[in-house]
């Protein structure tokens, strides 16, 4: 209620508010912490099991919720004694050098031995543009959280000016380089869309009204604005209700890899469903609590939007070194960021999941990098230079697999030589290897089990199946009409 009240009055008056609210919020946030950490006693449709995190997240109420980074820290198990999802922390017994933190920009692929004799842009010009527009896209970042502010008339005079300014200086320093113009071009496109979908979400999260309040709504939007995730279980029941939406679909899906040995995702997936089914699934993935913490998190109302369902069995090899070289961290292959800010996802399985199962992994990203270099990381993926590639982020299609992509992201400014699939460029045995093993999470747990995330600032992968098989669902919110 204030919130949506301060939202509307002049700045003059809205400011002094903020301040007193801000002075009396910390005790009414203690007493509501308590509340919330009986939370997982009370019979739900799910089980909170975070309560760790929730408790570092309320200690730290007076940060900021709302910047691109945070603070990462090794998962423990930390569920009530009627949680029914496994944590697991996998820890790793490399010795050498650590690393506190750890960014997109953190990779340094002037290092990298896959880029050995690839030219690095060192021009002052360019690295001085890319800093003003770094600076540009963070001063809008904070006027796009005040209720005055036009959002996307700040991107058009603003930022749209810098990004032509930098990229127009990019294609006249690189014009021997093959392709690099239609690269550059590409680039130029997505970078402005991605800034524009990214402030538009920033200013729904600065001004908004919370959408409701409820004691597992609120332990799910402060964890995800603490961890980027939050883990839970759905109860038999709807188990059940889902396995019945998606028997026909099991049995095509299964029959499809029995008899014709198909592995591939595109040939064992769906995302294709009746309106009885669509109404059955949205049944379970509309469930409010679910639904109000991630209104709350994003800012705005949102509801489920659809799903994908996917076979995954041994021999699905869906992710794998994009060098092909041998010093390729297995550990942490295929980590990425989602390209899209405004579709926080959840990943349920509708089967046991152990480690030989292929379990969903999420680390928390965004330590060390600036906004620039994180939306700059996320427009590079999927935007391939060879014509017969095309344009996706299958490991073979990537822009740095090839030399000529390589050349062309080497010409890029310092801040952004960031890729959104970072996992496969960080090296075997490297201190960021080890902090990734050391920090994140895996999902491990009986059918029912789900991470609800913002793929655009959680690391995340799916794990290859060495043994038996996995059924999942991918579902995704979107912002109600």
């Amino acid at each position: 209620m204030i919130r949506a009240i301060v939202a509307h009055l002049p700045p003059w008056l809205a400011a002094p508010l903020r301040r007193i609210w801000r002075s009396v919020r910390r005790p009414l946030v203690r007493r509501r912490v308590v509340n919330v950490l009986r939370a997982s006693e009370i019979g739900h449709g799910f089980e909170h099991i975070t309560g760790d995190s929730l408790r570092a997240a309320w200690r730290r109420f007076g940060l900021d919720p709302y910047e691109v980074k945070f603070v990462a820290s090794p998962r423990r198990q930390s569920a009530s004694p009627r949680a029914l999802t496994t944590l697991a922390t996998m820890a790793t017994s490399q010795t050498g050098p650590r690393i506190n933190s750890f960014g997109l920009s953190s990779i340094r692929y002037e290092e990298h031995p896959a880029f050995a004799g690839v030219p690095f842009c060192s021009d002052p010009q360019i690295e001085t543009l890319s800093r003003e527009l770094s600076a540009k896209l963070d001063r809008v970042r904070d006027m796009a959280r005040l209720p005055s502010t036009d959002v996307a008339h700040q991107v058009e005079t603003r930022i749209s000016p810098a990004v032509a300014g930098l990229f127009a200086a990019l294609k006249e320093k690189n014009r021997d380089i093959a392709m690099f113009r239609d690269f550059a071009e590409r680039f130029e496109r997505k970078l402005v869309e991605l800034i524009g979908e990214d402030m538009a979400v920033f200013a729904d999260r600065g001004t908004h009204a919370y959408v409701d309040h409820s004691l597992q709504a609120d332990a799910i939007t402060q964890s995800l604005h603490d961890a980027g995730f939050w883990l839970g279980q759905f109860d038999p029941s709807r188990v059940n209700l889902l396995n019945r939406a998606v028997t026909r679909v099991q049995t095509l899906l299964w029959d499809r890899h029995q008899r014709e040995r198909r592995t591939d995702r595109e040939a064992l997936s769906t995302n294709q469903w009746d309106a009885e089914t669509s109404a059955n699934l949205a049944a379970v993935f509309n469930e409010p609590a679910i639904i109000t913490g991630v209104s709350n998190y994003m800012g705005a109302s949102y509801l489920y939007a659809g799903c994908g369902f996917e076979l995954s069995v041994p021999g699905t090899t869906w992710w794998s070194n994009r060098y092909r070289r041998g010093d390729e961290s297995r550990e942490t292959a295929y980590y990425h960021l989602d390209q899209s800010s405004k579709y926080p996802k959840m990943i349920c399985y509708l089967t046991d999941v152990g480690e030989e199962s292929g379990p969903t992994s999420l680390v928390s990203i965004g330590l060390s990098q600036s906004l620039l270099s994180w939306v700059a990381g996320r427009a590079l993926d999927g935007i391939s230079v060879d014509p017969d590639r095309g344009n996706d982020t299958n490991m073979g299609k990537m822009l740095v697999s090839t030399e000529a992509g390589r050349k062309c992201f080497g010409a890029l400014p310092r801040e952004m030589r960031c890729l959104g699939h970072f996992g496969n460029d960080i090296l075997a045995g490297s201190p960021e290897e080890r902090h990734i093993v050391d920090n994140r999470t895996v999902m491990l747990g009986p059918a029912g089990s789900f991470a609800v995330f913002d793929g655009s600032r959680t690391g995340h992968r799916g794990g290859i199946v060495a043994s038996q098989h996995r059924w999942a669902f991918q579902a995704v919110y979107a912002k109600a009409p």
